[in-house]
């Protein structure tokens, strides 16, 4: 998971999302303006379809659109400011994990924004 804004990216920009990119996918962040190509971010596995998934919300409520890059078989949903922090949070759905022996299987992340992003690790599973 990849989260982008101001600090990381340079507006107006445009993102390709590649996720059969070298096998691992990837996305192609371009200048707006002159086409030009400023940087590709990579996906880690093989056949994990990195940036098949793109999540645009306001995370840290600049009114600017923030976002954030995931791979296939994630789902993402910006769910407000659930900690109180005056950020917007994000729950990251995983509906192929197995949790325990009883065969359900999902689980939902919840991950914690701030005002310069997004938290790294979960603040809960459900």
């Amino acid at each position: 998971m990849i989260f982008l804004n101001d600090s990381t990216i340079v507006r107006p920009t445009i993102l390709l999302l590649a996720p059969c990119y070298n096998l691992v996918g990837g996305v192609f962040v371009f200048n707006a303006v002159s086409l030009s190509q400023r940087q590709i971010l990579k996906g880690e596995q093989v056949g994990s379809y990195f940036g098949s998934v793109l999540c645009p919300f306001d995370i840290d409520k600049d009114h600017r659109t923030d976002y954030l890059l995931c791979q296939i078989w994630v789902s993402q949903v910006w769910v407000g400011d659930l900690d109180g922090n005056g950020c917007n949070d994000v729950a990251v759905g995983a509906p192929l994990e197995e949790k325990d022996e009883s065969g359900r299987s999902g689980s939902i992340y919840i991950y914690n924004g701030y005002p310069g992003g997004i938290e790294k690790h979960y603040s809960q599973v459900l």
